[in-house]
């Protein structure tokens, strides 16, 4: 024969390292982990919802789409942000990243008066500029 037998360990020897050292190891992965991520992260949840929880009107606020704005109106759920003259648009309360010290909104540009104040901008840059068919503007239907 090529191949000799082979034979099954002696019963009753116990394997050298010891048999706590699996479960001790996996022990202390899960605690790693609960320490670092899960208990880190449920703490910034709470901060989270702490701050929402006091938004209230004419807190200036940052959403998570980088958007700026003003609170005019509070819902259980919802909130309606003033982001410009006579601009109002409606977010769910959870995409509020940050509420910002007062008054800088008008620090970055925006102002209560006007939507936004464009610097930078050339004048051919017309944002308000009327539709237009065919190069004919568009006949006011109001």
């Amino acid at each position: 024969m090529l191949i000799p037998q082979a034979y099954a360990q002696a019963a009753g020897q116990s394997p050298q390292g010891g048999g706590l050292f699996l479960p001790l190891m996996m022990v202390g992965i899960l605690l790693f982990m609960y320490f670092t991520t899960i208990r880190p992260q449920r703490k910034r949840q709470k901060e989270h919802a702490g701050m929402v929880a006091a938004l209230k009107k004419g807190d200036e606020v940052a959403l998570s789409s980088g958007m700026l704005g003003k609170i005019s109106g509070l819902d259980a759920n919802y909130l309606v942000l003033s982001v410009g003259n006579n601009v109002e648009l409606k977010f769910q309360k959870v995409h509020v990243t940050s509420v910002l010290p007062k008054d800088t909104l008008k620090s970055v540009g925006v102002d209560s008066r006007r939507a936004l104040i464009w610097r930078g901008f050339p004048p051919r840059f017309n944002f308000c500029r009327a539709p237009q068919l065919n190069g004919v503007p568009a006949k006011d239907s109001g």
